[in-house]
């Protein structure tokens, strides 16, 4: 059955948020609004993140992307994600999904 909806793409950055990814991906997949596509934007982590993200990928029917970048910030990476989406609706994660203490004053929010 295809659906009429207009594809929302959810840009997601990340930062050392291994221990966080999969819960943040899991409270928007549990969202009712389908066709949805996700695309996290690594902003050059240093722990597990792309493991974690690979297992979530290997498991996931819906549309899942990854990019990893040197670190830059927030607005980079969601500049970045602007880039990839195949959506015409956006939606950002309002807070980059940090590790304890990885995310300064200056970066860890909107």
């Amino acid at each position: 059955m295809k659906s009429d909806a207009p594809l929302v793409s959810t840009i997601m950055p990340v930062y050392n948020g291994a221990t966080y990814i999969a819960e943040a991906v899991n409270s928007i997949q549990s969202q009712r609004h389908r066709p949805l596509e996700i695309i996290i934007i690594d902003d050059g982590s240093t722990d597990t993140t792309a493991e974690v993200v690979r297992g979530i990928a290997s498991q996931d029917g819906e549309e899942l992307g990854y990019i990893y970048q040197p670190n830059q910030g927030p607005a980079a990476a969601r500049n970045r994600g602007l880039g990839w989406q195949k959506g015409i609706t956006s939606h950002f994660s309002m807070r980059m999904i940090c590790g304890p203490k990885a995310c300064s004053a200056d970066n860890s929010s909107v």
